[in-house]
């Protein structure tokens, strides 16, 4: 039922088998999910962290152990359900703190550490460089 849509947002077939066997199961160590999903037990937590990572799968640690859970499949049709709203995902080789919003001449740079730092720029020659910047990533990214 949700493999179509699993493959659409760039799954792989391992991930969808995942994903699927932990939604059938409820919640589950990584014992049965290898079982139910017919996967090597050495791909089993890079699958299920990928997941984690997509938002897909959650995890509680009871007694020292993880336990997995599927998130709600409506998730799925909700992403980019909305008009004029598309939900991405970005190439995971990106690794940084910081983030950046423009709106019109205003860019807003913020770096999240331990002491967060805002630096807001008036400038629309900055601003249409931050756009240039977004727009580029989001050629590289994919429709979740």
């Amino acid at each position: 039922m949700y493999t179509e849509i699993l493959s659409e947002i760039g799954l792989t077939k391992s991930e969808i088998d995942v994903y699927i066997s932990l939604l059938d199961m409820g919640i589950s160590t990584t014992g049965p999910i290898i079982k139910r999903a017919g996967i090597a037990s050495g791909k089993a937590y890079l699958i299920l962290d990928k997941l984690a990572k997509k938002g897909l799968v959650t995890y509680s640690i009871e007694t020292g152990k993880k336990n997995y859970k599927a998130t709600d499949p409506s998730i799925l049709k909700n992403r980019n359900g909305y008009p004029g709203c598309d939900a991405r995902i970005m190439p995971t080789n990106m690794k940084t703190p910081a983030w950046f919003m423009v709106y019109k001449n205003t860019s807003l740079i913020v770096l999240q550490n331990e002491k967060p730092v805002a630096v807001e720029i008036v400038n629309q020659e900055i601003a249409d460089s931050f756009k240039a910047y977004f727009d580029d990533l989001w050629k590289r990214s994919k429709i979740f």
